[in-house]
């Protein structure tokens, strides 16, 4: 059994950053063509260790906690990740969700828009995937 005192400095190790997204997997936000671009952006996450984000529960609990959610040992205990890398791992989901969906010009969606702030990539999959 892990103590309290191992538990808690495993939940705030330092983040490591992911593997970066091919260049190669683009969507233009046709709605017809989202699957595959879902596809590609889901297998990366699960190879780069960032799956938890895909999961249903954890975007629920986000939803309702926010980042919040990543200082909680239920969350540590469920995905054995710490807080300060959930916090990279949003923002790293921000970054290629955006790199992904850019257009020519350079522009970003709404969606993106909306959250360029924050760069919260875990609102924007839940937002592209309820569209």
């Amino acid at each position: 059994m892990v103590n309290d005192r191992a538990l808690r400095t495993n939940m705030d190790r330092i983040a490591c950053p992911r593997a970066v997204l091919k260049d190669t997997i683009k969507w233009d936000w046709d709605r017809k063509k989202f699957a595959k671009f879902a596809t590609s952006i889901e297998g990366h996450l699960l190879q780069t260790g960032m799956g938890y984000m895909c999961k249903e529960p954890f975007q629920n609990n986000y939803l309702e906690l926010g980042t919040g959610y990543f200082s909680t040992e239920s969350f540590y205990k469920e995905y054995l990740i710490s807080a300060p890398q959930a916090m990279a791992d949003r923002e790293a989901l921000f970054g290629l969700l955006q790199s992904s969906t850019s257009t020519e010009e350079g522009t970003k969606h709404a969606v993106l828009k909306s959250h360029d702030r924050t760069k919260d990539g875990i609102m924007v999959w839940i937002e592209m995937t309820e569209m």
